[in-house]
């Protein structure tokens, strides 16, 4: 009859409520001091980014302006040796007059000297021909066989005078390249040369045959051998094996870096296989047809990791 008959009370513990805000606050100042914290980071990174981008367009530039430069300069660097040998040539060949036991001695020892210094400036020379660009291929039918007779006879005397043992098997019916024939040349006659190098006994041998839509040479020798841990760095600029060889065997270390920069202008590839104390085989694959590069694709070509392969033979 409108009488009061309950009271209903609602009682709110705002308790948690204000903990979570407060709690929520907080992450609100910590957030907007962790993105204060990485914008200054991301804008300090930016900065050594340019300054790294500039120091690597710098280093670029300079090596490119040396490589430029000395192969520019090989005919002036490679005369003054040339004329060294020549004349000395001349007095060893008695054209100016007799010469004495010591006198005789002394001019073969200039000549050596002579000729170990002009294949040094010319393993320089050739790489910074490569690198600046300034090596073009000459594309033109090849007959492997007939290049690879002519190396020998070349290496020849260099083995006769180790009293080494010489084989060359060749395939019958090697297919006929496309390629430049000085390059091929210089790869074969340079892993021919480090194979006499560094063996002291035994044999060194070259096989060619047909394979994988190209032509592979195999060039091997019952030398020194390489270490395991040292086969990764041998086609890298100025390296051998073992560093402490240069002093026994000489040379620059460019023969193995040259041979790599040529294969990758040619689109072939070089692998090897090797055991200490007892012999190395490079194997060289060239295809059939090279086309010549430029530009950036010489560029890409003579940095490609791909030109060295590892692990087993591929499958013929």
């Amino acid at each position: 009859g409108g009488e009061t008959t309950a009271v209903v009370s609602i009682i709110h513990d705002l308790t948690e409520t204000a903990e979570n805000q407060r709690l929520a606050d907080e992450l609100s100042r910590v957030n907007e001091g962790l993105e204060g914290r990485i914008r200054a980071a991301t804008a300090e990174l930016e900065e050594r980014n340019r300054k790294l981008e500039w120091q690597s367009r710098e280093i670029e530039r300079a090596y490119r302006l040396k490589s430029e430069f000395l192969a520019s300069m090989s005919h002036e660097l490679r005369t003054p040796i040339n004329a060294l040998l020549g004349y000395t040539t001349l007095m060893r060949d008695r054209i100016y007059g007799d010469l004495t036991e010591k006198q005789a001695d002394s001019l073969d020892r200039m000549y050596g000297a002579s000729t170990h210094l002009l294949e040094l400036v010319n393993d320089i020379l050739d790489l910074a021909r490569i690198e600046a660009g300034k090596m073009p291929l000459h594309l033109e039918r090849v007959e492997l066989a007939d290049v690879v007779r002519e190396i020998s006879e070349t290496v020849e005397p260099m083995v006769r005078s180790r009293q080494l043992a010489f084989a060359v098997e060749l395939e019958e019916g090697l297919p006929p390249m496309e390629t430049d024939r000085t390059r091929v040349k210089q790869i074969l006659l340079n892993l021919l040369s480090n194979a006499v190098k560094f063996t002291h006994e035994g044999e060194v041998r070259v096989r060619a045959h047909a394979a994988r839509g190209g032509v592979e040479v195999q060039v091997c020798d019952t030398g020194i051998g390489i270490d395991a841990t040292d086969l990764d760095g041998i086609f890298e600029d100025f390296r051998q094996a073992d560093q402490s060889s240069t002093r026994e065997y000489g040379g620059t270390g460019l023969g193995l870096s040259i041979v790599k920069k040529l294969l990758g202008l040619l689109g072939g590839t070089i692998r090897v296989t090797s055991e200490l104390g007892k012999g190395s085989t490079f194997t060289a694959w060239l295809p059939l047809r090279s086309r010549e590069l430029k530009g950036d694709e010489m560029a890409r070509a003579l940095k490609a990791d791909s030109v060295v392969q590892r692990g087993p033979a591929p499958e013929a």
